[in-house]
């Protein structure tokens, strides 16, 4: 198997995932092993963030920011290499969700007035979520974040 960039995209997926839960990309179960994107998938197309989250992180997070970079880490795992971003957009999305973070950190709740730079709460069918979950997924567009109708919403 030959390098590229977007065989870096979906090891950097891979490891965004690593971080946001605390596991292996291989875990165990009682059925055997199970890669973790797929792990992720089934409890996100749930709408079920919390699941996935590593215990350490001690609630002491951002719900949005969240679903933001697990929904990035997916889209970088996606099996099809074109539909994966590329890493400026990987770092664009990232810094997006620091903010996020960093204003709940500091106000508590996401900034009033103008929140365009945040989201952009469309209502359609995606195929990137398609991609990703398979079958027809409404969702809400947050800056290309897909999330499910149980996902976060903006206060």
């Amino acid at each position: 198997m030959q390098l590229t960039e977007k065989s870096d995209v979906y090891s950097f997926g891979v490891v965004l995932l690593e971080i946001i839960t605390g596991k292996s990309a291989i875990i165990q179960v009682p059925e055997g092993s199970q890669h973790l994107t797929n792990f992720v998938q089934r409890d996100l197309s749930k709408g079920n963030i919390e699941s996935i989250l590593d215990s350490n992180m001690g609630g002491q997070h951002n719900l949005n920011s969240i679903w933001k970079v697990a929904d990035l880490a997916l889209r970088c795992t996606i099996q099809q290499p074109t539909m994966r971003p590329d890493m400026t957009a990987v770092v664009t999305e990232l810094k997006e969700s620091l903010e996020l973070e960093m204003c709940s950190n500091e106000t508590g709740y996401l900034p009033s007035g103008d929140i365009s730079s945040y989201s952009d709460f469309s209502r359609s069918e995606s195929s990137v979520g398609n991609a990703i979950y398979g079958g027809n997924v409404e969702v809400a567009h947050t800056k290309g974040m897909q999330i499910s109708d149980n996902g976060p919403s903006v206060r």
